[in-house]
């Protein structure tokens, strides 16, 4: 039996093999670039601020002034460095979105009613943004008595909601009742020889009710927890998977190396800025934990 080549037929399927092997090889080689992409990694600083006072009657070392403020969010402008949320770096990490060239992140914990009179009108001036990471109780106590003593007095929630609303600052979870430290707990750390179970129902109820009523208040559900003092148990994290957060801020000075493709955003490192200093030698101070420049 003789078998006729068909020639033309053989040149098409030949044609259409290479045609396939250079798609291959074009779909390899844009993975290749979008893995390179992918692999960006970002020095993000993040500024741990507490109280801003005129006069610090009880001389608290983190406790800064206006003046001092205002001449930090210069120095971070004219340094070429833009503010993002927690929520920008989040997005990151998830490829949802890119950061600026220098970002910085400013955090202000426990929710002070100074911060709503001196924060958020520099922000406004200075166009920035910054984290405010609020303790259920105290809101709920100054939102049924209302004191405008700045030393010690915090947000109502009129008050954090005004700010939400600014569009100037993100709302984080600084535990509803566990922001304190006496015998039996400090913060939120795990107890020696405490039961993991009743650990977790203790963090979860405070920290996870916290959340439903921060959603319920300002529409939205915090991404991230703020440890009280800096006070971490490995067990913690776990917990704070579950409870939905995407990432958390700690007391440990130094500065993040956060790749969007292998994010660590659990105990993100954080600098207090303490009273006493020029904006240029706490920023350079901090700047020079990992080799920072101006």
């Amino acid at each position: 039996m003789v078998i006729k080549l068909n020639y033309k037929a053989i040149i098409a399927v030949m044609i259409s093999i290479l045609i396939c092997v250079n798609l291959l090889v074009f779909s390899k080689e844009k993975a290749m670039q979008g893995n390179s992409i992918e692999a960006e990694e970002k020095i993000i600083p993040i500024v741990m601020y507490h109280s801003i006072l005129i006069n610090n009657r009880r001389g608290a070392s983190n406790t800064i002034t206006p003046n001092e403020l205002e001449s930090d969010l210069k120095y971070i402008k004219e340094n070429g460095y833009t503010t993002i949320l927690m929520n920008d770096l989040i997005g990151f990490v998830n490829g949802r979105n890119q950061l600026p060239e220098k970002p910085i992140i400013i955090t202000f914990d426990d929710g002070f009613l100074n911060n709503y009179v001196y924060v958020l009108p520099m922000l406004k001036k200075y166009d920035m943004k910054a984290t405010l990471s609020i303790i259920g109780v105290c809101t709920d106590q100054f939102t049924l008595v209302r004191s405008n003593d700045l030393e010690y007095a915090h947000l109502s929630w009129y008050q954090v909601s005004e700010m939400v609303e600014s569009e100037r600052f993100e709302i984080l979870n600084h535990t509803y009742n566990l922001h304190k430290s006496d015998e039996k707990r400090v913060g939120t750390k795990k107890k020696f020889g405490e039961a993991l179970s009743l650990y977790d129902q203790i963090i979860s109820d405070d920290i996870g009710g916290f959340q439903l009523q921060i959603n319920d208040k300002i529409g939205y559900t915090p991404n991230t927890f703020v440890y009280p003092f800096g006070s971490m148990s490995k067990e913690s994290v776990e917990i704070l998977k579950k409870l939905g957060f995407e990432a958390s801020l700690s007391t440990d000075g130094g500065i993040n190396k956060i790749s969007n493709n292998a994010g660590k955003l659990f105990g993100l490192k954080r600098n207090d800025r303490p009273h006493g200093m020029s904006s240029k030698s706490f920023f350079k101070k901090m700047y020079g934990i990992s080799g920072m420049t101006e």
